[in-house]
């Protein structure tokens, strides 16, 4: 099990659309990450991925219409509408084409939109 320190973390988020009115099974979220881009599985909504020395986390959430969310626990969660991907801080200098790149290939892989702003 990989131990993070998240509040040392940045993150980009994706989403399907502005309203989170869509969402996708974790199943199918896990089987892209997993068997498509190479993850390892965390947890029910949460992989690692390897970029050179560093890990970031990709962790499926499900936020109300405005994108605000709370939660425990991933556990019990079926299906998401926002996906977090965290970046340890300076992995962007270090590994910022590599994260861009895993970045777009998830979005294309399940249609959701990048939200580089966050």
């Amino acid at each position: 099990m990989i131990s993070m320190d998240l509040s040392l973390y940045d993150y980009i988020s994706l989403r399907a659309n502005s309203s989170h009115s869509v969402h996708v099974k974790i199943d199918y979220l896990m089987s892209i990450l997993t068997d498509e881009l190479g993850c390892e599985q965390a947890s029910n909504a949460s992989c690692y991925y390897q970029i050179g020395s560093c890990y970031i986390r990709i962790q499926g959430i499900e936020c109300d219409k405005n994108g605000n969310y709370a939660f425990d626990s991933d556990e019990s969660l079926k299906k998401v509408n926002l996906i977090e991907i965290n970046l340890p801080q300076g992995s962007e200098s270090q590994h910022g084409t590599e994260i861009i790149a895993f970045t777009n290939s998830l979005s294309d892989k399940i249609g959701w939109e990048i939200d580089w702003e966050t």
